[in-house]
């Protein structure tokens, strides 16, 4: 990678940190929040679940509107829209005074969204073959976020309050506009690009085989992958017998979950620009499913969290490699777009996966869960290694 390529990399990365470290200080605490704005004991667990599904679902309905504008207006201008409308939302978010208005600054957070996904169109156009590469730096920047994230808003919110959370990472969001304001440029558009409409482009990535293909496997991949966020904690209780430290055990395991991601990140990107973007999906969902179900067998909370930091490392190269696919199997005119519905497919994968998960430990207990993500990992590992055979043959 070039020098300007990689201060693209690395500013983008630096944004992704503030964006997701953001997201994540708050997102832990929105119960405690609630309770501050009026929810009750009984209802708390309906606010919170409205206040979380409203996000993601208003993120899900106008990502692919955003990344096919960023086609046709710029990436930077669409990731400037993104970071400045998140700042804002949560500027509002440390105002309001009642659950109802705090339900409408979530649903404009939703809509806010786009900063990954378009930077990732921004990346793939830029760094060409070696896209895996630039996008493997942008995530590895999320994990750092999401690591960064919690730590930071539970101790503003237990020293401050969560109002100074909300204002905390609204400047986390500002800082990211300016970086991406004074030092990314815009890449020119080529000549010879045809203008595609966003109707279109929509039309004609739905017929893309390849491209389809990717989505499926990422709402998969996301689906299996937070299924167990429900119930993380409960079964850290589980295994260790003691509630009380439940959710100190839980945040350390957590924590350390993304460190491994941070880390193994740019192992992804090398090895998708060296073996091919279907093997490392081949051995992301492999490894993953391995790691579901050492967590399912697990004896006791010592092999429990070493299965979590090996899952760390499996569950970021599926984010990854799928993302590089997007660059091998989609034109550089509808790159926004393709992102954008692949980050829809995250936001159904984030919608159906708790459900999921919640609902088969209820029913099965709480190990099912683990079991229940492994199964699915493996089953679809199984049926990409069958393609490449079939493709290969």
């Amino acid at each position: 990678m070039n020098g300007t390529l990689k201060r693209t990399v690395w500013i983008c990365a630096l944004g992704g940190i503030c964006v997701s470290g953001g997201g994540t200080m708050v997102f832990p605490f929105l119960s405690f929040y609630l309770l501050e704005l009026g929810a009750t004991q009984d209802n708390v667990e309906l606010w919170t679940s409205l206040a979380s599904s409203a996000t993601f679902l208003m993120g899900a309905i106008v990502l692919p509107i955003w990344g096919a504008l960023s086609d046709r207006m710029g990436q930077k201008k669409m990731i400037l829209r993104a970071s400045a409308s998140l700042a804002l939302a949560f500027f509002l978010a440390s105002i309001v005074t009642t659950p109802l208005q705090f339900i409408g600054v979530r649903m404009f957070q939703g809509f806010s969204f786009g900063y990954f996904p378009i930077c990732q169109s921004l990346l793939s156009s830029l760094a060409g073959s070696h896209a895996a590469e630039a996008i493997s730096v942008l995530m590895a920047g999320r994990s750092a976020g999401s690591v960064l994230g919690p730590f930071l808003g539970g101790t503003f919110a237990h020293f401050f309050g969560m109002r100074v959370s909300f204002l905390v990472g609204g400047m986390g969001y500002i800082l990211c506009t300016l970086l991406i304001l004074f030092f990314i440029k815009q890449p020119p558009k080529k000549a010879a690009a045809k203008q595609v409409g966003i109707v279109e482009s929509f039309h004609i990535l739905s017929k893309n085989a390849a491209f389809v293909r990717i989505m499926s496997l990422m709402v998969v991949n996301q689906a299996a992958t937070i299924l167990i966020n429900p119930i993380f904690s409960l079964y850290v209780a589980e295994l260790t017998g003691d509630l009380a430290d439940a959710d100190l055990i839980s945040g350390v395991i957590v924590g350390a979950v993304g460190i491994s991601g941070v880390i193994a990140a740019p192992f992804w990107g090398r090895l998708c620009t060296r073996r091919g973007v279907m093997t490392g999906t081949l051995w992301a969902f492999a490894g993953s499913a391995v790691t579901f179900f050492m967590q399912w067998a697990a004896p006791n909370i010592w092999l429990f969290a070493a299965g979590q930091l090996l899952f760390g490392i499996f569950v970021v190269g599926g984010t990854i490699t799928l993302t590089a696919g997007v660059n091998e199997c989609t034109d550089g005119a509808m790159r926004g777009s393709a992102f954008g519905l692949l980050a829809t497919s995250m936001n159904i994968g984030n919608f159906i996966g708790p459900l999921m998960g919640g609902l088969c430990a209820d029913t099965f207990g709480l190990a099912s869960a683990f079991f229940l993500g492994g199964a699915i990992l493996l089953l679809t590992t199984v049926w990409i290694w069958f393609r490449q055979r079939t493709l290969a043959a």
